[in-house]
């Protein structure tokens, strides 16, 4: 009973599980050192959190692991805010939730802020669904917050 009902939470789980035992060594890009380096003034936010699991694990693959697991942690959210607001059954809810698995695939092991900032990007929609299906203050508060750690996390979601 209580795998029916959370089958797709653990379809997703498994598939991000997966994806962390075939590899977390990260893919390093040009701006990854900016992002080591600590001195990136123009998106703060992710050389704090590696910076945060750098000195607390010693270890680079501890920030594909979180961003691996934030991302999967997102998904899951997102997929199960659709499936409420939208009385959404099983197989579509299933779907959903492949269907922002597989971008994923790519590029989840990046040290680069596109892991970190699509997850944010799917809970800020998954705040802003919540607040027009169902207007609340911590709704709003927390869409808020979540554009502002956008806002930090790369500065194209300016246009927001």
């Amino acid at each position: 009973m209580i795998i029916k009902k959370y089958s797709c939470e653990i379809l997703i789980s498994f598939l991000f599980l997966s994806l962390l035992f075939y590899s977390s060594d990260p893919i390093f890009y040009e701006d990854s050192n900016r992002y080591l380096r600590g001195y990136s003034r123009e998106v703060p936010l992710y050389s704090i959190i590696i910076n945060i699991l750098l000195s607390t694990f010693n270890s680079i693959n501890s920030v594909i692991v979180f961003q691996t697991i934030f991302l999967c942690a997102a998904i899951i959210f997102f997929a199960r805010t659709i499936s409420v607001q939208f009385n959404l059954s099983l197989v579509p809810k299933i779907f959903v939730a492949i269907f922002l698995f597989l971008p994923t695939i790519k590029f989840y092991n990046y040290l680069l802020t596109e892991p970190l900032s699509f997850a944010l990007s799917l809970l800020f929609i998954s705040f802003i669904i919540k607040l027009i299906y169902n207007f609340k203050f911590l709704n709003l508060v927390l869409s808020a917050l979540f554009i502002i750690a956008l806002l930090l996390v790369r500065k194209q979601f300016i246009i927001l």
